[in-house]
């Protein structure tokens, strides 16, 4: 949240660092209440909200990490290949890496799982299509926008470990 107020894609209020905890307390704040109201709701409907939405809950993470892993591992046998390494271990790694997440995906999604589960696939999948028609729309139209995205990383380390 701080590095994309940073970048001009949220609300400037979220970069601000907290003077003696150099923490970016208002999106700190903002995630926490935002969490805390969602812990309530499934204690509140529910006995035992560990059984009821735990899975729930592990599904609406792992798809989007084993998405950004496999990604990550894709763009490292990139990285690797264009510095002219591409018969390393790294490279190895990677794919078997990349090759992992495709496999978890793969089973997680075939056979296609059956209610309530499909809502979580069918929101993770239209989420994703969201954004890659977003970055699609925007990579010719406002390529400066896309440059911004990632650019003030090291600013933000910076401020925090001061």
């Amino acid at each position: 949240m701080l590095t994309m107020s940073r970048e001009g894609i949220a609300p400037q209020s979220w970069k601000r660092i907290h003077p003696r905890h150099h923490t970016p307390s208002r999106a700190l704040g903002i995630a926490g209440r935002v969490w805390l109201v969602l812990v309530v709701l499934m204690a509140v409907t529910s006995s035992t909200p560990l059984s009821t939405y735990g899975e729930l809950a592990g599904d609406l993470s792992g798809y989007p990490l084993l998405l950004v892993y496999g990604l990550i591992c894709v763009a490292a046998v990139v990285y690797q290949w264009r510095h002219g390494h591409r018969y390393s271990a790294f490279v190895l790694i990677a794919v078997l890496g990349a090759g992992s997440m495709v496999y978890v995906l793969y089973r997680s999604l075939v056979p296609w799982p059956p209610l309530p589960d499909s809502i979580v696939v069918g929101a993770f999948l239209a989420i994703t299509v969201a954004i890659v028609v977003v970055y699609l729309v925007l990579r010719p139209r406002r390529p400066s926008w896309l440059r911004r995205i990632g650019s003030s990383v090291d600013d933000d380390t910076a401020a925090l470990s001061v």
